[in-house]
Parts: structure tokens; C-alpha cells; sequence
């Protein structure tokens, strides 16, 4: 199975951020950092692109990405971390959307 290791949310995440950082709009690096009580994450911009924020994460969502391959975390602050994709994110993304049915153009 392709994500069967993820919850739905975990997997939502991992699949945006394929997308996202895959577009060249953003830095291949993302910003991850504690605001309030959840966490957030932080596309930063290139060029003219804005960035955009990915927010109500936990923590704990983010280590596990961390150690099961699909992210790599590097610690900047007590809350923050700097990190990129792993290739677990890529490849089961890539089996993700290939097993995706194929959608009529009215579809969306």
C-alpha cells in the first residue's frame, strides 16, 4: 500500500509538500516551527512568489515523518527546525498518483 504507514493528515501534508516544492515556486527547504500550541510550516518564496504557511500540525506528526524517511529534520531552535523532502516522500507520492483514478475532464 502506498502512505499505509501515515494517517490521512500525515499523508496530506507529505502529498502538498511534494506538490508545493516540486512547482520550483518555493525553496527545496522548509521552515517547521511551534506556534501556540501546534506547529507550522513555512514555504519560503522564489522570486516573486509569496510564501505560504501549512499550519495545525503537531509535533509528533513531524518527528514521525522524520524518522519513518518522508522528511529530514535538522534542529535550529527549541522550536524550529529547518527540512527538506526525503526520497520515501517522492517515491510513494509518485505510486501515489499513479494509482489515482484517472479523472474526466469535467471532473476537476
Amino acid at each position: 500500500m502506498v502512505f499505509d504507514d501515515l494517517t490521512d493528515n500525515q499523508r496530506q501534508l507529505v502529498t502538498t509538500l511534494v506538490e508545493e516544492l516540486a512547482s520550483g515556486n518555493y525553496s527545496p527547504e522548509f521552515i517547521a516551527y511551534g506556534a501556540g500550541k501546534g506547529w507550522r510550516i513555512l514555504l519560503e518564496g522564489v522570486g516573486e512568489t509569496q510564501n505560504i504557511e501549512l499550519g495545525n500540525l503537531k509535533r509528533t506528526d513531524l518527528l514521525l515523518l522524520a524518522d519513518t524517511g518522508y522528511i529530514t529534520l535538522h534542529q535550529q531552535t527549541k522550536d524550529s527546525y529547518r527540512g527538506q523532502l526525503g526520497q520515501k516522500a517522492h517515491h510513494q507520492h509518485k505510486v501515489w498518483r499513479f494509482t489515482l483514478p484517472e479523472q474526466s475532464p469535467n471532473e476537476g
